[in-house]
Formats: C-alpha cells, sequence, structure tokens
C-alpha cells in the first residue's frame, strides 16, 4: 500500500521522541526512526492520493471504514486496536507534524497512551501487510479505514 525498502531510511537518533517515553529505553529499542526522505515521500503519497488529509482519514478511500469519538474511553481504544492485527505485524507511526517510526503493532498497543497526547496530536498508524490505517485525533477521534481502494 504505501512504501517499501524501509530499512535504507532508518536513522538511529531517537532523540526527538525520546521525550514521548520519558527515555524509557526499553520501548525506545523497540522503535525504528525514518528520515526526512522517508517522511516526505510517505506524506506526499497520503496527502497526493487523499487517503488523508492533516487532521483525519478520507472516508471514500477505503472499502470499510469506521469512526466513534472515544472521548477519554482509553479501554475502548486499547480494545479496539487489539483486534485490528497480529501483533507482531510491522506498522508505521506517524503525526500530522511528519515525524515517522516504525515499530512492532505489540510495542504500539502496549505503549499507545505514550505515542498518543489527546489535546496536541493526530497520529496515524498504518499497517501495510493487512491495509489499513488507523487516525487519532486531537479531539478524540478514531478512525480506521481497512482495505484502501484503487
Amino acid at each position: 500500500m504505501m512504501i517499501d525498502s524501509i530499512e535504507k531510511h532508518m536513522i538511529t537518533d531517537k532523540e526527538q521522541i525520546a521525550w514521548r517515553f520519558d527515555s524509557d529505553i526499553e520501548i525506545l529499542e523497540k522503535i525504528d526512526i525514518l528520515d526526512k526522505e522517508f517522511s516526505d515521500r510517505l506524506w506526499n503519497k497520503l496527502i497526493n492520493d487523499k487517503i488523508v488529509d492533516k487532521f483525519s482519514l478520507f472516508e471514500n478511500k477505503f472499502k470499510k471504514f469506521e469512526e466513534k469519538h472515544f472521548d477519554n474511553n482509553y479501554n475502548w481504544i486499547t480494545n479496539r486496536l487489539k483486534e485490528l492485527s497480529k501483533l507482531d505485524d510491522r506498522v508505521l507511526i506517524t503525526w500530522s507534524d511528519g515525524i515517522v517510526l516504525e515499530t512492532i503493532y505489540k510495542n504500539f498497543i502496549d505503549n499507545w497512551e505514550l505515542f498518543y497526547n489527546p489535546s496536541a496530536d493526530d497520529l496515524f498508524v498504518i499497517n501495510n501487510e493487512s491495509d489499513w490505517i488507523i487516525c487519532l485525533t486531537h479531539f478524540e477521534l478514531f478512525q480506521c479505514g481497512q482495505k484502501l481502494m484503487k
């Protein structure tokens, strides 16, 4: 769905996201940061193909789409995330500021509240293998688009 050849775009400097995890080495070790070139390519594809705007998904781009205002119901989010995919799948995570990282889905689920700040973040989680994108908006809206239409 997105972009392949991720490995050549991985960088070692994790300082730009360390603050999110209070420098928790265990979480940071499971995260790979991707360079600006990869980030620009990913965001260009997402925007130019009208898959996302800066704060949400375009519903008409997916065969299956769901949306829910979760209003601090983090248990619902955690449960819904667990239903979506295999825990060992690799996912891309990006914020509307353009930083992109890759990790295993289990790492994201176990720590999703560290990746997402409800008053400030618009977070996109992309599973290339299972062909879905999740968006968690700063106004506590969950969106999931599955099976991108060509």
